[in-house]
């Protein structure tokens, strides 16, 4: 799924985004709308930020601005904790870094036309399929390793093994001269310094 969805080829430490993780589980979640996930992003709690900095301050190398609804740790405890097909908004341009600590996800992408669209649960951040559409599935990838993600396609999340737990990097008002393919290509360079 060449400039929506990509494997990127960097190293990161999972046993330190872990780590980080187990500090904050314990404090507040939000359950994602329509799904059984958890996340333990920004928003969530204004303490995330300053418990998260090490992790921030290196994501922040890449691009400062990062999304609060959508930077922080995703959870899914079974198979059946999915996320369903949904497009994430923001101020453009903006791509979500997906980084595997445990578990697998498949993440399929479906054709999207904004008119098929809609807000939901009274959220301006993200929209679903109308529920009296249906949308051809295009392409697919297995997440086991470092991805970057156009969330302007719409999407959606299956865990296949489980427990799975993934750290999203949601960087936002990104410099429009960048492509999907330029901003990958950035993201190797500063995270492989």
């Amino acid at each position: 799924m060449e400039n929506i969805i990509e494997y990127v080829n960097i190293n990161y430490d999972k046993e330190l985004y872990n780590n980080y993780f187990e500090k904050i589980s314990e404090l507040d979640s939000s359950s994602y709308i329509e799904c059984g996930a958890k996340s333990w992003v920004l928003k969530t709690n204004s303490e995330y930020e300053t418990i998260l900095n090490p992790i921030l301050k290196q994501q922040k190398k890449v691009h400062p601005v990062m999304c609060h609804y959508g930077t922080g740790f995703n959870y899914s405890s079974t198979i059946k904790h999915t996320v369903p097909p949904h497009i994430d908004i923001e101020k453009p341009k903006y791509f979500n870094l997906l980084l595997p600590i445990y578990g697998t996800a498949l993440i399929e992408i479906f054709k999207t036309t904004d008119e098929e669209l809609e807000f939901r649960h009274n959220q301006k951040h993200w929209k679903m399929l109308r529920k009296d559409k249906n949308s051809e599935k295009i392409g697919k990838l297995l997440i086991d390793k470092p991805v970057l993600l156009d969330t302007n396609y719409l999407h959606n999340v299956k865990p296949i093994t489980t427990p799975r737990l993934v750290w999203c990097s949601r960087w936002i008002e990104i410099d429009q001269r960048y492509t999907f393919a330029s901003f990958k290509k950035h993201i190797e360079y500063v995270l492989n310094e």
